[in-house]
């Protein structure tokens, strides 16, 4: 598959500065630039320091960077894969991982505004930053589940592999060799998945909680009605109600209470990676799988 939207070259300028920054204070710290002294991410017997906001984006980066990175999830961690990004309160802890972290991944978009406060609290040295949303050009105010569009998604693969590869340019042909595996595997089989309920189902009226669920069915081309009533619930007026799986306010549980009484077929989506150890490509095959097959039999 072609690499696209790669970042331009006087971005990828402004991005290096401060890792030459980085090169520089650990040469003045070593006998000799390159020399056995010398440490950090360039160094192949450590490993370069990773955290995401979100597990989506965490594990894509422990795909692209197999055994040479370390990645610390915050809202995707075993205490809080079931917190909203939007509502999550970083801990002191996150906080010193955010200012250690040589890569940072966040989402952007208006998901996690704290994860910019925190990386904006303290910059770190020589850290690069990635904010996804930033990356493929969608702001505040629009769809921030940016996991769900593969276009998105390369982009982001692509940029994380960049940086990885600046810090590390001995492994750079790994990085990119782990990257268009993970572009391949990711793409075969979501992108078929995300077209066939494109072609199937388009247009099709679903009910769904707001947020999550109806930016998800209005990318697949479903029209969602996120304003649905439980009248319309229990009246069968939708076959079927797509919603978040970390919704936690009255209106979404009377919804998928109401959907239960009347046996309309529901599709949790969530936000972070589950279960647990699961990849990026076979969470959002499920996901998508389970909304292909609601409205295949609703």
């Amino acid at each position: 598959m072609s690499r696209t939207n790669r970042t331009s070259a006087a971005a990828a300028a402004r991005r290096a500065a401060p890792a030459l920054m980085l090169s520089i204070a650990v040469c003045l710290g070593a006998a000799a630039c390159g020399g056995s002294g010398a440490t950090g991410a360039t160094d192949s017997t450590t490993l370069i320091q990773v955290v995401a906001a979100e597990s989506v984006w965490g594990e894509i980066a422990t795909q692209i960077g197999g055994p040479q990175v370390q990645v610390t999830d915050i809202t995707g961690g075993s205490a809080s894969a079931s917190v909203d990004p939007t509502a999550y309160r970083p801990s002191p802890a996150d906080t010193k991982a955010v200012a250690g972290a040589q890569v940072l991944i966040v989402n952007g978009a208006g998901l996690d505004p704290w994860a910019g406060q925190a990386a904006a609290a303290d910059p770190g040295i020589g850290r690069l930053d990635v904010n996804v949303g930033d990356v493929v050009g969608v702001t505040p105010g629009g769809d921030p589940y940016l996991w769900y569009e593969p276009a998105y998604v390369r982009t982001a693969a692509e940029q994380i592999e960049t940086d990885f590869a600046q810090l590390r340019p001995a492994d750079a042909a790994y990085f990119r060799q782990q990257e268009q595996a993970f572009e391949a595997s990711s793409s075969a089989t979501d992108e078929a998945l995300a077209g066939t309920i494109k072609s199937r189902f388009g247009g099709v009226q679903v009910g769904a909680c707001p947020g999550l669920a109806a930016e998800v069915a209005g990318g697949l081309g479903l029209k969602p009605d996120d304003a649905v009533t439980t009248a319309q619930i229990t009246g069968k007026q939708i076959k079927v109600l797509l919603c978040d799986a970390q919704a936690a306010d009255s209106a979404s549980r009377s919804l998928l209470s109401a959907a239960g009484s009347a046996h309309i077929p529901v599709v949790a989506l969530s936000e972070n990676l589950e279960p647990a150890g699961t990849t990026f490509q076979a969470w959002l095959t499920a996901q998508l799988q389970q909304i292909d097959q609601a409205m295949a039999h609703s």
